[in-house]
């Protein structure tokens, strides 16, 4: 499976979560259009900022992790 077509069945499942939701908590019955719109109206107001937040972490994670490999360092003997 390529990337867009990893993109595309993560954003189906997104939808089909989204109508689940719906119907459990308002019990209401919304079309996948609908929820087609919700998704991408999430995807554009907060898509950016969870991507941002994931990359700061994974550079946090990474620095923590150099540093560790920094502290195996040995000091050489005169």
């Amino acid at each position: 499976m390529n990337k867009k077509e990893e993109e595309e069945l993560f954003r189906k499942n997104m939808i089909n979560e989204i109508t689940e939701f719906f119907s459990r908590e308002f019990d209401e019955d919304i079309g996948l259009i609908k929820a087609g719109s919700i998704y991408s109206f999430f995807e554009e107001k907060f898509g950016i900022s969870y991507y941002n937040n994931g990359i700061r972490d994974a550079y946090r994670y990474f620095s923590e992790r150099a540093e560790e490999v920094l502290s195996l360092e040995k000091i050489q003997k005169k």
